[in-house]
């Protein structure tokens, strides 16, 4: 797996030079929300609230044939793949090249197989059927859904 995960970031790395990766949440949801983003790249250790928010934008945009691609690194890790001085959670790559390239390895890896890689449907639908419903801005800012009180610090 470690050598697929090199490759991963190399090509990475060469989609960053090109030009065509768009780096951060805001980002990403507007290319998402204008049919840009080819591919989503969470970090492993990316807050679910973070990825609902992105599907969301996909959802409301033009982006049925984006792929979301779960990187093994966390976001530091995923920052220093990116060259970058400071942690990703995600980022999005436009690039068509990057995305052929992903597909291709994708089928013909096993190893990729492991890696979380879906359309944000199936992404979607796979959460609903884990019971993992959506994680809405009430989890994010410290609200407490069973005692109803806001949770300072959080």
């Amino acid at each position: 797996m470690r050598a697929t995960a090199d490759i991963f970031n190399r090509e990475l790395r060469r989609a960053l030079k090109e030009g065509s990766v768009k780096i951060g949440a805001r980002e990403t949801k507007k290319a998402l929300r204008s049919g840009e983003a080819k591919i989503v790249v969470f970090a492993k250790n990316c807050p679910s609230w973070l990825r609902e928010e992105i599907l969301q934008a996909a959802s409301e945009g033009n982006a049925s044939e984006v792929l979301f691609y779960e990187h093994n690194a966390g976001h530091r890790e995923l920052g220093l793949v990116c060259g970058k001085p400071f942690a990703i959670s995600t980022l999005c790559v436009t690039s068509n090249d990057f995305a052929e390239f992903v597909r291709r390895h994708a089928a013909s890896e096993g190893e990729w197989s492991a890696a979380y890689m879906n359309t944000a449907k199936e992404w979607q639908k796979e959460k609903m059927e884990e019971g993992c419903g959506a994680v809405g801005r009430k989890e994010r800012s410290g609200w407490r859904e069973a005692s109803g009180e806001l949770v300072s610090g959080a």
